[in-house]
């Protein structure tokens, strides 16, 4: 008897080709529009508002971020200088603070290897240094200043990552995020989550 793939009939927004993509996009046009007005007219030089969209399972979170993404790699201005790093949907690899800067580092090196041609390599040295995810956030950092970009990272099922993270990392990434004019976050969620409201 043989079996079924049912993987084919998965919507799979990240594995169209852009043109199609664009071309059947057609819902949440505004929560599109609202964030990238917003992303358009921030300003750049000091931390800025990060995003959790919230949705069950097929709601169109992944299609939104990768409209996102595409809009930004798009647009005259913001592609001058913002980069967007869209991860896969699953991120089973990344159960730490550390490996999310060595897969956003990996991401750059490989994208933009005329600009980042050693980032990623720069952490490895690194690694059995005590304080190594301090040193790769710092070499992530000054790697992207230093050519003048910022970093969108566009991160799905965001909340099973948090979730990964020790409560120190929890509180380094929030201060991240409250301090840093280099990164922005649009994460999409099946569920609220607790670090979405408790401040503490």
């Amino acid at each position: 008897m043989s079996q079924i793939n049912y993987s084919r009939y998965k919507y799979t927004p990240d594995e169209m080709n852009e043109e199609d993509f664009l071309a059947q996009f057609s819902v949440r046009n505004e929560i599109v529009s609202d964030i990238f007005n917003d992303l358009k007219t921030s300003d750049y030089s000091v931390p800025n508002q990060n995003y959790l969209i919230i949705g069950q399972r097929g709601r169109g979170k992944t299609t939104l971020l990768r409209k996102l993404q595409l809009d930004v790699k798009n647009d005259a201005t913001l592609s001058t200088f913002l980069l967007p790093v869209k991860f896969a949907e699953e991120q089973y690899q990344i159960r730490s603070l550390c490996r999310l800067w060595e897969e956003v580092a990996e991401y750059l090196q490989v994208i933009y290897p005329e600009i980042f041609p050693t980032v990623s390599d720069d952490m490895e040295v690194h690694y059995d240094d005590e304080d190594y995810e301090l040193k790769c956030f710092d070499l992530l950092d000054k790697a992207v200043r230093s050519q003048s970009k910022k970093l969108l990272l566009l991160i799905d099922n965001i909340d099973e990552l948090l979730e990964k993270l020790s409560k120190k990392e929890q509180h380094r990434l929030r201060e991240i995020l409250l301090s840093s004019s280099t990164i922005r976050i649009i994460g999409g969620s099946t569920k609220m989550i607790e670090q979405h409201f408790d401040y503490s």
